[in-house]
């Protein structure tokens, strides 16, 4: 994997991070709206039972039986409204904690896969990281294989424990270190 991959990567975990953020965003003033869709529904029961109060207690000898009939429609067409701002509410609430827990749900597979990317990477730098070897063919010697690698012969004799760096033979599998 190269450095364009992993940038992409990082730019996608990115944008991931960011939509999941925008969707939580989103989400959260929705819930807040639906609370103050159930505080308005709340005051309009509230005016609505305080109205009904007044006008009942105000005229209720003098009423004719179409003034009470027409007084008890209007308090439950509002009583109706009421209920229904509060159905409305609890709808958006619902809507909203939904789209709360897909939004959970969306980071928590999106930080899981940054682990997995993590662990992924780690594993591809450990196996690059690895001890080089080189197989000695004829005509070879240290020095021409260190010039090769970057390294110098006595490094290559240490690494491998060769106490003679004048002496391998064809076929040897030596150990390479880090330059």
């Amino acid at each position: 994997m190269g450095i364009f991959d992993d940038i992409k990567q990082g730019i996608d975990q990115i944008s991931k991070d960011t939509a999941a953020k925008r969707e939580a965003g989103e989400a959260q003033k929705a819930a807040k709206e639906a609370e103050e869709l159930k505080k308005k529904a709340a005051e309009a029961e509230a005016k609505a039972a305080e109205q009904a109060k007044k006008s009942e207690a105000a005229s209720e000898a003098a009423l004719s039986a179409e003034e009470r009939a027409k007084r008890d429609a209007d308090a439950k067409a509002t009583a109706d409204a009421a209920a229904k701002v509060q159905e409305d509410a609890a709808k958006a609430k619902a809507e909203a904690e939904e789209r709360i827990a897909a939004a959970k749900k969306e980071k928590e597979d999106a930080e899981a896969q940054a682990g997995r990317d993590a662990a992924a990477k780690a594993e591809a730098e450990r196996a690059a990281a690895a001890e080089q070897t080189y197989t000695v063919v004829e005509g070879d010697n240290l020095s021409s294989i260190g010039e090769r690698y970057g390294v110098s012969y006595q490094a290559i004799a240490d690494h491998n424990g060769i106490a003679n760096p004048d002496l391998i033979f064809p076929g040897q599998v030596l150990r390479i270190p880090k330059a």
